[in-house]
């Protein structure tokens, strides 16, 4: 909302350049799908650089691993917990993965890891930044770091335009001896 005419994209310490909003999508071009460096994104409007998103794409390998499958089903998120947190829960279906288990990706990078065979799973401590609309998790095969699915809900914390937003408010009421109400 209300951008200016531009935006840069930077990540893994470096600039890819500024575009044009009337140029999407853009394609960055030359990255290595080498397994190993896992890649983050940042587009931040070019006048105003506190409006900005970000992605963890995670690793990307080109050509390995093909028959390798993730996919998160039965996928649920919480309500907001203490301004800035969500808990998420999910099943997975996979297939020809590796023996281990698999990485939860939040919007913070590497969240947590699991067993296979802890399915279903509970993360309770999911980042939710006020300023953040969306959320993306992402989950990844741990052997074969390019076999990823991911899921992309509405930030339960979310707060549009730096509004004032007051939530989770609770009440308890005492009563003394004399039938008087405290709260």
């Amino acid at each position: 909302n209300n951008p200016s005419d531009s935006f840069e994209i930077v990540g893994n310490g470096n600039n890819y350049g500024t575009y044009a909003y009337s140029a999407l999508p853009v394609a960055i071009i030359g990255l290595e799908g080498n397994c190993s460096t896992q890649y983050e994104f940042v587009a931040r409007d070019a006048i105003n650089t506190t409006c900005h998103d970000f992605v963890n794409v995670g690793h990307v390998c080109c050509g390995s691993n093909a028959d390798c499958s993730v996919e998160i089903i039965e996928f649920s998120s919480s309500d907001c917990i203490n301004n800035d947190v969500v808990s998420v829960s999910f099943d997975l279906e996979y297939n020809n993965t590796g023996n281990l288990g698999f990485d939860v990706y939040g919007p913070n990078g590497f969240a947590t890891y699991f067993l296979y065979s802890q399915l279903p799973v509970t993360v309770t401590d999911i980042p939710a930044p006020v300023n953040q609309q969306n959320i993306t998790i992402q989950v990844c095969d741990n052997d074969n770091p390019n076999c990823c699915d991911f899921v992309e809900f509405v930030n339960p914390c979310y707060v549009p335009n730096n509004d004032c937003h007051i939530w989770d408010m609770t009440v308890e009421t005492v009563c003394d001896s004399s039938n008087t109400l405290f709260n």
